[in-house]
């Protein structure tokens, strides 16, 4: 039997730098009630304010629940309402509250301080790279979701220089 190298594993440092920036953001945004879960919505209506609960979840690609429990803790904390679409009643529109506003500027800082202490010693056209990477990764995984898991992969093997899997 054999063991699966994780030094090697693009789903070890994705992840890795998933709970680094969950982390970096909480410690910053604690101050105002705020989560990591909970301020992607904020950024959403910042760009559009008054969207629907059920476009936010497709936006952030969250299911409806955690969507609304997210929303909820929001609006609790007074940073959205949400109100009933005069035209459709089963519709929620989700709009930001003058404390929401106020908060712009800092989560801006916040995520702008966090991209640069995360690229740091990257040249421009590493950084630009590394992001056109990701995307593509991102939309094949996607696409890959879409066709329920189904759509036929090559030998990741082939692709790679770095060993995936070792033999004892």
């Amino acid at each position: 039997m054999g063991y699966y190298d994780l030094s090697h594993s693009m789903g070890r440092w994705i992840s890795f730098i998933y709970r680094m920036s969950q982390s970096y953001v909480d410690q910053y945004f604690k101050r105002y009630n705020l989560s990591s879960g909970q301020f992607a919505f904020l950024l959403l209506l910042y760009r559009e304010d008054g969207r629907k609960q059920d476009d936010l979840a497709k936006a952030i690609d969250m299911d409806k629940g955690t969507t609304a429990r997210a929303l909820a803790k929001l609006e609790a904390s007074g940073y959205i309402v949400r109100i009933r679409d005069e035209k459709d009643r089963r519709v929620l529109r989700v709009h930001l509250t003058d404390k929401a506003r106020e908060v712009r500027k800092p989560i801006y800082d916040v995520l702008h301080r966090w991209n640069e202490v995360s690229v740091l010693g990257l040249t421009p056209e590493e950084n630009q790279t590394l992001l056109t990477l990701l995307r593509k990764v991102s939309l094949n995984i996607r696409d890959q979701k879409e066709r329920g898991w189904q759509a036929p992969l090559r030998d990741a093997s082939e692709l790679l220089e770095v060993p995936q899997y070792h033999k004892e």
